[in-house]
């Protein structure tokens, strides 16, 4: 398993044998996407559902779709009128969803979940 402390602090990349890196955007992404990586496999997420989290295609797919959808306003009023716009993408987008791969799993992704996340009931809400 990679070791977060290396990747995160050496500037050096595992693939390629912690030597220097050439992309150092590369290599951010790299330490972004660790956490999240690390985490489902934490959970016990593999095969069709992790191959779906691990990327972040779908919500880049749903902001292009938004973008398209929204593209010909040029002057936003207020940010209602951004929230009905969106809202609409985001219906209309829909139509075009497909079914996440590895859905099958996300019984055992909720189980997980609640295991490592104290219920509302339990957890001490603190007040600013």
């Amino acid at each position: 398993m990679i070791e977060r402390h290396k990747v995160r602090h050496s500037g050096r990349a595992p693939e390629r044998g912690w030597g220097p890196v050439p992309h150092l955007g590369a290599a951010a992404s790299l330490r972004e996407g660790l956490d999240e990586t690390l985490t489902l496999i934490a959970l016990g997420i593999d095969g069709a559902l992790y191959r779906t989290l691990k990327s972040t295609n779908p919500i880049e797919n749903l902001n292009g779709l938004i973008a398209h959808y929204t593209r010909n306003v040029k002057r936003w009023k207020d940010g209602q009128m951004v929230l009905r716009w969106v809202g609409s993408a985001l219906n209309e987008a829909s139509r075009g969803f497909r079914t996440i791969r590895g859905y099958r799993d996300m019984k055992r992704l909720k189980a997980a979940l609640a295991q490592r996340v104290p219920s509302a009931s339990h957890a001490q809400l603190k007040v600013a």
